[in-house]
């Protein structure tokens, strides 16, 4: 599952991660994306699961993305979703994007939702490798 990346030449996503937070019921996932040969870049997405809808402010993703020996590479910041998002829908943000052809990452967010009084955090799993 990839969102808001357009076009990639080549990309792996992780296992979706689910968990529960202040009665909503949260997906994420993270995706290694070769955007076109030699650009590389960590996503990262969150959304609700069937029967869930979140209210705007209560859910964020930050896209990082890590080279192959497990060196956090760059990551976003923090996007928050703007509105209500409803299943089938997602926030997701993305890393910064490498250029150049050989580099060997992946993917692995950080998402979170709201408790209430603060955001509880949660990491994706990890995508599989990609090479640049």
């Amino acid at each position: 599952m990839l969102m808001g990346a357009g076009v990639a030449l080549a990309n792996a996503s992780s296992a979706s991660g689910y968990y529960s937070v202040n009665g909503k019921n949260y997906v994420n996932w993270a995706t290694a994306v070769v955007l076109y040969a030699g650009q590389a870049s960590g996503y990262t997405a969150v959304g609700p699961t069937s029967g869930s809808s979140i209210p705007a402010g209560w859910e964020s993703a930050r896209g990082r993305m890590f080279t192959e020996s497990g060196s956090l590479y760059c990551e976003s910041g923090n996007v928050h979703n703007g509105s209500t998002v409803n299943y089938g829908s997602y926030t997701s943000a993305s890393s910064c994007t490498r250029y150049g052809s050989g580099f060997n990452f992946y993917s692995y967010g950080v998402t979170q939702g709201w408790n209430g009084s603060s955001y509880s955090s949660y990491f994706t799993f990890k995508s599989p490798n990609q090479t640049s």
